[in-house]
């Protein structure tokens, strides 16, 4: 997912010969150490890998109860009740799917050319719900009585959402989106609000996150005054966490008043978070920059947890230069999918315990 969300940056930079986009702003940074940050202490978190190697990127897992529902590129969605033993399933697209949300029985999956996916049978049937053109979408929230999908127009660079309020079988544009260079890239319902992380292609901006009630209308709240892209957002039953850029988290008791959290690792784009009633895990891969211009000369550790909301964290890794890209909690694991390198396709799947 993150990947194209930089190659539509960089195509939509060329269409409008915008100076200050993201890779405006990767010159400017004075990075590629020899070495990962000093004196870390890596906790050892006992990750399992569980499917390797596969010719497609893994995007995104949720967890609904009774299955894990994995989505990736080319239409892929994998299922399984441990996290060990999957079986793929036939999704009926062969678009690339970025993000899952499951709420009781309905699983809702979404992707490029507006696609919005439905599955009623914990993800071992799907029909599609929606479809089109221009529009990615890598975020999607879903509670008993809404579905909103968020992303981008890829023609214009502007923030999209969609509502539906019939189990997808019919759909609104949101026309009162906030605009300012922001699009969407997770979302999540809890506590009465639908949040939403954005990313910015400006490196002249703020990070900052979208609220709403309903769904309809949208309020951005700022996190702070200077750019930090959020890619990953989760409700632990107490907070709102939000995960991105330049290891970037922060948290918020009601969705409007956020403080970031110190982060003991430098220069990793955080992409996936998930929460288990107690442990609070947040992965992804070394920042893009470094794959910019080659493959780093060293690993770093991909992750952190934290079991007092982020006030410390525990230092893991995974896997090498493996990226998280999802991660979902549930049967007793923590379940995380993405590939094994951020340029490889090489779709994985890794579990802990």
């Amino acid at each position: 997912m993150r990947s194209l969300l930089l190659l539509l940056a960089l195509v939509l930079a060329a269409c409008s010969g915008n100076s200050n986009d993201q890779f405006a702003v990767a010159e400017q940074v004075q990075v590629v150490p020899d070495q990962p940050d000093p004196a870390l202490v890596v906790q050892v978190d006992e990750w399992t890998a569980r499917w390797t190697g596969l010719p497609f990127i893994l995007n995104d897992v949720t967890w609904d109860g009774e299955n894990f529902i994995v989505v990736g590129d080319s239409g892929v969605i994998l299922t399984s009740a441990d996290g060990t033993d999957w079986a793929q399933r036939e999704s009926g697209t062969d678009v690339d799917l970025h993000a899952i949300a499951s709420d009781g029985l309905d699983i809702v999956a979404v992707g490029d050319l507006t696609t919005v996916l439905l599955s009623t049978d914990h993800g071992e049937s799907w029909s599609i719900k929606h479809s089109g053109d221009r529009v990615y979408l890598p975020a999607v929230a879903i509670n008993a009585w809404q579905i909103v999908a968020g992303g981008m127009d890829q023609h214009t660079g502007n923030a999209f959402v969609i509502r539906s309020g019939d189990r997808g079988e019919t759909w609104t544009v949101v026309e009162s989106l906030p605009q300012s260079g922001h699009f969407v890239t997770d979302l999540v319902y809890a506590n009465g609000l639908f949040v939403a992380a954005t990313d910015v292609f400006s490196s002249e901006s703020d990070a900052r996150v979208l609220v709403s009630v309903d769904g309809e209308d949208w309020q951005p709240v700022i996190l702070r005054d200077d750019v930090a892209a959020s890619y990953a957002i989760l409700h632990d039953g107490n907070r709102f966490i939000a995960a991105g850029s330049h290891s970037t988290v922060f948290t918020s008791a009601d969705g409007y008043l956020w403080t970031e959290s110190q982060t003991p690792i430098q220069d990793v784009d955080y992409l996936s978070a998930a929460w288990n009633g107690s442990k609070l895990s947040v992965a992804g891969g070394i920042a893009w920059w470094y794959w910019w211009v080659g493959t780093p000369p060293f690993e770093r550790p991909v992750g952190i947890s934290s079991i007092d909301g982020g006030a410390t964290w525990a230092i893991f890794d995974i896997d090498g230069y493996y990226q998280s890209r999802g991660m979902a909690s549930g049967n007793g694991h923590f379940v995380s999918v993405g590939q094994s390198t951020p340029i490889s396709g090489e779709g994985a799947i890794y579990t802990s315990p």
